[in-house]
């Protein structure tokens, strides 16, 4: 079987492997058992240096991934079933929940010096209501004012249904001062 090994072999693979079994053959029962030895131990920690030590690092890094996708899994499973329930909900409260959100942004856009609620007023041919949104504005700049009511016109879906405007009593002296104004506006929802 060696020889025909040996024959199937390419010259220089054949020379070499015929180099190697007469050195093999020249060593001692002693110098064998040494080098066999050695072979071994190094298999060995080539085994455990390139197939466990790797197998065991994943096996940690896939435990700590696994605790995470858990966690993601339970948030993800909690969203679905706060998703669920306000998919569910009635057209009336999706309605009153935009009007409140239209609040909170008229409310962002005018600023701190107004205040900004909101009536649903029902009318006969709409079954939602119609929201209406009154701000008050406590000593603002005209010329800002008018233009954040423009803003808001043209961000949210309201239209102006009435403006009641005074000029502060505190109204600057300079010609180069805004008029500080004072009211009420009406705005109601355009739809």
């Amino acid at each position: 079987m060696n020889a025909s090994l040996g024959r199937a072999l390419i010259p220089p693979l054949r020379d070499m492997r015929n180099h190697a079994v007469r050195r093999w053959a020249g060593l001692s029962w002693a110098g064998r058992r040494v080098i066999t030895i050695c072979a071994a131990l190094l298999g060995m920690g080539l085994s455990w240096a390139l197939v466990y030590e790797p197998l065991q690092s994943s096996l940690a890094k896939n435990r700590i991934r696994i605790q995470e996708l858990r966690a993601q899994l339970s948030i993800m499973r909690e969203q679905a079933t706060a998703v669920q329930s306000i998919r569910t909900m009635a057209p009336v409260a999706a309605s009153a929940t935009l009007g409140v959100a239209d609040v909170a942004g008229l409310q962002a856009l005018f600023g701190p010096r107004t205040i900004v609620t909101i009536a649903i007023n029902s009318s006969p041919g709409n079954a939602t209501g119609v929201a209406t949104f009154k701000v008050a504005v406590d000593q603002a700049p005209y010329s800002v004012l008018i233009d954040r009511l423009e803003q808001a016109t043209g961000r949210y879906r309201v239209r102006v249904l009435s403006m009641t405007l005074v000029r502060s009593s505190a109204a600057p002296a300079q010609a180069t001062m805004p008029a500080l104004v004072s009211g009420e506006i009406l705005l109601v929802d355009s739809q």
